[in-house]
């Protein structure tokens, strides 16, 4: 059994910034990402201090913060440029399937390609996103105009800027009486009817 000072689960600018000043830290993260959801874990981070300061410096010194937006579709391939000199140890596409105290230490057992296998940490941080998110983020190219959109009772809409001046962030949260995976098509429908009403194309 492979042993660690802190094993974490799910990557991020935090996760990322306290593993590079780490000497036997572990990541684990549930995708095939380094990191899927780097631009809302940055949102959270506007004060740079503590283990993630020079991560946030790579970034601001390579141009790829402006303000509070981080440059979403450039973040991955900088963060895998940061990373490769300090070696990291990150599993991708592995999920924890559970944490058990034993004695001072956990053990957590994961699960991937490979199968099942078991970790040792006297830390362990949980880093990751709700599975049930309330919420969901679209980039789209062109300046939303939300009062051309319909209401809906499923979701409120909003609409906040993006690293881009030609782009935004449409921000769709579901009530919660409404099923995650219902909302989130009755979101891809809604855009195809009425995305062309608010001059804006979804991209991705």
């Amino acid at each position: 059994m492979r042993s660690y000072d802190t094993v974490i689960l799910g990557s991020g600018f935090f996760s990322f910034g306290y593993a590079l000043n780490s000497e036997s830290c572990l990541i684990v993260e549930r995708t095939q990402l380094a990191d899927p959801n780097f631009s809302g874990t940055f949102n959270g981070f506007h004060a740079a201090n503590g283990e993630s300061s020079p991560l946030f410096d790579f970034f601001t010194e390579n141009g790829l913060i402006k303000g509070t937006s981080v440059n979403a579709p450039l973040a991955e391939s900088a963060l895998c440029a940061y990373t490769v000199p300090y070696k990291p140890e990150i599993l991708l596409g592995t999920d924890c399937v559970s944490v058990s105290q034993n004695g001072l230490r956990y053990d957590i057992t994961l699960f991937n390609s490979e199968g099942f296998s078991t970790v040792s940490a006297k830390h362990v941080i949980n880093a990751r996103p709700p599975s049930d998110r309330r919420s969901l983020n679209l980039l789209c190219r062109g300046v939303a105009n939300i009062q051309a959109l319909p209401y809906s009772d499923k979701f409120s809409l909003s609409v906040s800027p993006a690293f881009y001046p030609e782009e935004s962030i449409l921000t769709f949260r579901f009530n919660s009486e409404t099923d995650v995976n219902s909302a989130k098509r009755e979101v891809l429908t809604y855009l195809r009817q009425n995305a062309p009403l608010a001059g804006f194309a979804p991209i991705r």
